[in-house]
């Protein structure tokens, strides 16, 4: 009975990760995880990352979040590989996680979805890397999933460098800027969206209901809000 409810936990959550691949956008649920064969973080094996690139860094991160957060990777042929915690590099697209002796180390085999969570808010975020898009001449790294379902919408950190050297110091300073930057994917096509008003334009299969929801709803919150409601208000007219 029990190895019934193991194997039934297990296709389900390739079926989930197999929707993935073929985009029809249903996000994970990590929860649901629970009781599935996962492999150690340590098997997709590792080496020692030294800090090279980022030793007069003053302001801004390369980092989604600076802070080590609980994390799940899934790589391209579906396996899932636990970890302890990880850190995810979007200047370089580098997974980091810590080894048996607490040391910082890069992934070296490639993972297709990550799921980092924040263990004091519980909020979750679920990544998945360029390589599931069907286009080859996309930014190439880590999407973040704002909403899925027969459409999905992304967000992309792009992650930039200046350096500068104040008035009367011999050493230059770094600095990272991060820009926001938002995609819908539907019917297989990866599009970005600079402007709220730009979706009637893209998303043509509602186009009025649509209109007439931004017309109420275009002043609250932030862009990604605005965007994850308006997508998520077209993913259940479908």
């Amino acid at each position: 009975m029990q190895t019934d409810v193991i194997m039934k936990h297990f296709f389900t959550a390739a079926a989930c990760f197999l929707s993935i691949i073929s985009f029809a956008q249903k996000t994970i649920d990590v929860d649901k995880t629970t009781g599935v064969p996962q492999s150690s973080f340590y098997s997709v094996g590792g080496e020692p990352f030294v800090n090279v690139k980022f030793v007069r860094l003053t302001s801004g991160t390369p980092y989604f979040n600076d802070e080590w957060m609980k994390g799940t990777g899934v790589s391209g042929t579906g396996i899932v590989y636990k970890a302890g915690v990880l850190k995810l590099d979007l200047f370089d697209n580098q997974v980091h996680f810590l080894d048996a002796g607490g040391n910082d180390m890069i992934a070296t085999s490639p993972l297709k979805e990550l799921i980092l969570t924040d263990t004091l808010s519980g909020k979750s975020y679920h990544f998945v890397h360029s390589s599931l898009f069907a286009s080859p001449t996309i930014k190439q790294g880590w999407y973040l999933v704002l909403a899925a379902g027969t459409i999905g919408l992304y967000q992309y950190f792009s992650k930039m460098i200046s350096e500068t050297k104040p008035y009367g110091s011999a050493t230059t300073e770094q600095h990272i800027i991060t820009k926001d930057e938002y995609y819908v994917y539907h019917k297989a096509v990866l599009q970005q969206i600079k402007k709220l008003k730009d979706l009637p334009a893209i998303l043509t299969g509602h186009k009025k209901e649509l209109e007439e929801f931004l017309n109420k709803n275009s002043k609250n919150g932030s862009l990604a809000e605005q965007l994850t409601a308006a997508v998520n208000f077209l993913n259940n007219l479908e």
